[in-house]
């Protein structure tokens, strides 16, 4: 029973990281590139997002055929940090700078400003933040059940 709860859980978490990383590009695309070539901070957080979620799909997958304790404690630590980024980086919680405007400022990763952008109009990283913070509850239960689970 418990490694039909432990893998339930992995193929929930590949299941969220698939679709995480669908979700900027395919389900709730981000804006297009600007008529110079360039593309708005909302492609860079995009583009974090579908990374994230192939890395989180992949690392569970992985953690499916695994049964040591130290790497269901690593693969969790792993996902819920990930999860974690999802959420911190594109919200402008956690900046990080991905060049410099005209007038000289910081260009952070993040979305548009204007309500009529396709990443705000498509809500697409209030869908990213959701799923990662699903994956960050699962992979912490997870740890915290792998850490109280006594050994046989």
């Amino acid at each position: 029973m418990e490694y039909f709860k432990r893998k339930c859980i992995n193929i929930v978490v590949i299941v969220l990281g698939l679709i995480m990383a669908l979700v900027p590009f395919v389900i709730a695309p981000v804006c297009p590139a600007m008529a110079n070539g360039m593309y708005m901070s909302c492609h860079y957080s995009a583009l974090l997002a579908m990374y994230c979620g192939i890395a989180v799909a992949i690392i569970a997958f992985v953690g499916m055929f695994l049964n040591n304790k130290m790497f269901g404690i690593l693969i969790n630590i792993l996902n819920l940090a990930i999860a974690l980024a999802v959420i911190l980086i594109p919200n402008k919680i956690l900046k990080i700078q991905i060049g410099v405007m005209k007038n000289g400022m910081p260009k952070f990763m993040g979305y548009c400003m204007k309500d009529t952008m396709h990443c705000i109009a498509n809500h697409t990283f209030v869908i990213t933040t959701t799923i990662s913070a699903i994956i960050a509850i699962l992979s912490l239960g997870s740890l915290i059940y792998i850490l109280m689970k006594k050994e046989k």
